[in-house]
């Protein structure tokens, strides 16, 4: 960075050609962070009012059978794209923060020939699928064409998340969203049912491919004029790639619904509906963490290509610090909150759900954690202590599939997936601070936060079981921030030194609000 200002740990990279590394500042990190939150909460949201309506219309059972085929759909992509858009991304964020821009669109040429046989492939198992007998047909061959331009669309997402263009990358996906979720609301209520629903995915997918594939050809002629076809380059994002791939196989079975196909075969479709309910719950609460986790990766590798480790080692304790400290409230408040949540929105057929809630919910404030870990270590090329700790993670979380599920269905499920959750986070965590070192945690300012938090859940639980579900959930969730604001304020939930960069570094935001609020919760 220029002598003029000050050490900026993280920032998305501004759309510049110039000193990539310059312009990944915390700013922009911040702001990039934003984009890529709104553009996993709001989809999260209208999946959950979809989810809900369904649920009402379709019962246990038709509800386990649409979250199946979006469940294998889901896998087909994964399976078919696994590592390459992720080595995409960081390679194009390592050549930009190298000074390389023009390598950008010879890999971009790489990524597109290996995606489009991918596409036709997995566009063509589930319509296949469809046609041997897979009931619903219609929604398996549509699944087929949602998954052929999901799997296409990785690409052009890849480049606008490696140059940070956060911006362009989310718009499109939050238009076409918005548009999918009134459709899929019609069509629910018009009883098009689970064929209709596959079929808004497969125009939202498509619009979606057609934009990003425009935005993909702009930014890459913005970024460079040429073309350079590095073989050395594309031959090093190969071996990541595949690399990525097992790692992200590995991560499948231990942080997606891999449980439903044990619940499938030894359960029912009622047991599926209840277990992969909470599980989406939960997905949804972790959005913010998870943004910031997943959204400070480009940042890492283009710091990394430009050789800055003292501000990838800043950056990364900051977040895990602040990740922490986000966290800790928020799981008091789900434990207390959340079955009461869950019962009043989905009704008393899926009352049974709740155990497995609290269940799932016993890994959350370590997935974040683990998901920084993860993206730093992206960045810089440790791949193998993943791979390593995923593998081992995914055979306990199979062999205690095989064990639970048969006997306790979804709770077996619960069990088991949050066993595998922990085995895989915590040494993750453990190698992401030793890979990286001089990590300072400031351990009593998160014994203060965790105090503050249980202090609210124990407000809110009071009143939830003192008056049930709606008037304890209308009263339990402001009491709750207000005891946490006001503990928080008074004991200093941030150290010194991070209360001390947020007012430096946004103090000015919102007339001086912020930096008046970091004051307060530093006690400055």
């Amino acid at each position: 960075m220029s002598s003029q200002r000050p050490v900026d740990p993280i920032e998305p990279l501004a759309p510049v050609v110039g000193d990539a590394a310059t312009a990944t500042t915390s700013a922009t990190v911040i702001r990039g962070g934003a984009w890529n939150l709104a553009g996993q909460v709001l989809p999260q949201i209208y999946t959950i009012i979809i989810s809900v309506l369904a649920a009402r219309i379709l019962h246990p059972s038709g509800m386990g059978r649409l979250s199946f085929i979006a469940f294998v759909e889901a896998t087909m992509i994964l399976a078919l794209t696994a590592g390459l858009p992720s080595s995409l991304m960081r390679y194009i964020g390592q050549a930009l923060g190298e000074g390389h821009p023009d390598r950008v669109r010879g890999l971009l040429r790489w990524a597109w020939r290996i995606e489009t046989v991918a596409a036709v492939l997995g566009g063509s198992i589930l319509v296949v699928s469809g046609l041997l007998g897979a009931k619903p047909a219609s929604a398996w061959v549509l699944a087929g064409a949602a998954g052929f331009a999901s799997i296409m669309q990785t690409v052009p997402a890849a480049l606008l998340t490696g140059a940070q263009r956060w911006r362009a990358a989310t718009m499109v996906g939050l238009v076409t969203g918005t548009a999918a979720v009134a459709l899929k609301v019609l069509v629910l209520s018009a009883g098009g049912g689970i064929p209709g629903l596959f079929l808004v995915d497969a125009i939202t997918t498509t619009a979606n491919l057609v934009v990003t594939g425009y935005l993909c050809n702009r930014v890459a002629r913005e970024l460079s004029s040429t073309t350079t076809t590095d073989h050395v380059l594309i031959r090093t994002a190969t071996r990541f790639a595949l690399v990525s791939s097992l790692y992200a196989l590995l991560d499948y079975v231990i942080w997606r619904r891999t449980e439903l196909f044990f619940l499938a075969k030894y359960s029912s479709s009622a047991q599926i509906a209840l277990y992969s309910i909470p599980f989406s719950l939960v997905t949804a609460l972790l959005l913010v963490q998870r943004a910031i986790g997943l959204g400070i990766g480009p940042a890492f590798a283009t710091l990394y290509g430009a050789r800055q480790m003292e501000r990838i080692r800043s950056g990364y304790a900051r977040t895990l610090r602040l990740i922490t400290t986000m966290t800790l409230p928020v799981t008091a408040l789900a434990l207390v909150l959340g079955p009461a949540v869950l019962r009043l929105v989905y009704g008393s057929a899926y009352s049974e759900a709740t155990n497995v809630l609290l269940i799932l919910l016993a890994t959350f404030p370590i997935i974040p954690l683990m998901t920084v870990s993860t993206s730093m270590l992206f960045g810089i090329e440790r791949q193998w202590p993943q791979v390593i700790i995923g593998a081992c993670a995914a055979v306990a979380n199979i062999g205690l599939d095989l064990a639970l599920i048969p006997r306790y269905d979804a709770i077996g499920a619960a069990i088991a997936n949050t066993t595998a959750q922990l085995l895989g986070s915590v040494p993750l965590i453990i190698v992401g601070n030793r890979a990286i070192g001089g990590i300072r945690w400031h351990t009593l300012a998160l014994v203060r936060t965790a105090l503050a938090a249980a202090a609210a859940g124990l407000v809110a639980l009071i009143l939830v079981t003192s008056l049930g579900d709606f008037m304890g959930l209308m009263l339990g969730l402001p009491a709750a921030i207000v005891t946490f604001t006001l503990l928080a304020v008074s004991v200093g939930m941030l150290s010194k030194e991070d209360a001390t960069w947020l007012d430096t570094t946004f103090g000015s935001r919102l007339s001086g609000r912020v930096g008046l609020v970091a004051h307060r919760l530093g006690r400055l």
